[in-house]
């Protein structure tokens, strides 16, 4: 069983993109309540599902790299 370490490196990538959008959604989400500007929690809120997306994705590219690998 061989792993593909290109699809690892494409996950790692996938998994630390969402870490950084999952702060800059944390971060929209407390200064829109802080400042009661209740457009930006919209935004925030779609940052965080664009974030699950991307752990999704990530982990199943890492998955695929390990497993996948028909060498």
């Amino acid at each position: 069983m061989a792993t593909d370490r290109q699809k690892i490196f494409k996950g790692i990538q996938y998994l630390a993109m969402s870490l950084i959008v999952i702060v800059i959604a944390i971060y929209l989400i407390s200064f829109s309540f802080i400042n009661k500007i209740y457009t930006l929690t919209g935004l925030g809120v779609i940052a965080m599902f664009t974030a699950i997306y991307l752990i999704f994705k990530g982990i199943n590219t890492v998955v695929k790299g390990f497993f996948d690998g028909n060498k």
